[in-house]
């Protein structure tokens, strides 16, 4: 599959938005100095189905600098500067699986606390049935697994998850009434 290349690439200087806890744009910083400056920020995550309500789950590579060889959500990145939650997984969509999608459902937002800042986390969930490319060197492996699954290999610690991807796991299994 031939990748386009219409979307900016995320870079470890790109500007993303900073945010106070109610997600208002306080100020804007590079994605590198987020982490250090304790500074709330934004991304994005979709959760991916195929026909069989099967998630699609990522083995991250060790080139991801931040939990190298767990297994994540089957997109996740931050936003751009002035980005939208959707554009961003769009965006996203594309530059990790190769794939477009029109269906996206917006889940809602999952605030992680973390001892360098909030992380404001737009989910996002979609179908799609087909073959996914996997074209971003941040990801080793992508499979589908059904959510029962899932929660068994997190029962069982048989393999390594990423604490968002935990968060936004167990508010998809529980979701608040808020």
């Amino acid at each position: 599959m031939n990748r386009q290349q219409n979307y900016k690439e995320t870079t470890p200087d790109m500007l993303i938005d900073t945010i106070d806890n109610k997600d208002k744009v306080t100020g804007v910083i590079k994605r590198n100095e987020v982490l250090k400056s304790f500074q709330n920020f934004r991304v994005v995550h979709v959760f991916l189905f195929n026909e069989k309500e099967e998630l699609l789950i990522q083995k991250i590579s060790s080139k991801n600098n931040r939990h190298p060889f767990y297994w994540g959500s089957s997109v996740a990145g931050y936003l751009f500067a002035g980005e939208e939650y959707e554009a961003a997984a769009v965006r996203r969509i594309k530059q990790e699986l190769g794939i477009d999608v029109s269906n996206l459902k917006f889940f809602g937002k999952v605030v992680m606390k973390e001892e360098t800042g909030d992380k404001m986390i737009g989910l996002f969930t979609c179908r799609y049935n087909g073959e996914v490319y996997p074209t971003h060197d941040s990801i080793l492996k992508t499979e589908f697994h059904s959510l029962r699954n899932i929660e068994e290999m997190l029962k069982n610690d048989t393999r390594k998850f990423t604490p968002t991807f935990i968060l936004l796991f167990n508010s998809l299994l529980n979701p608040s009434n808020d």
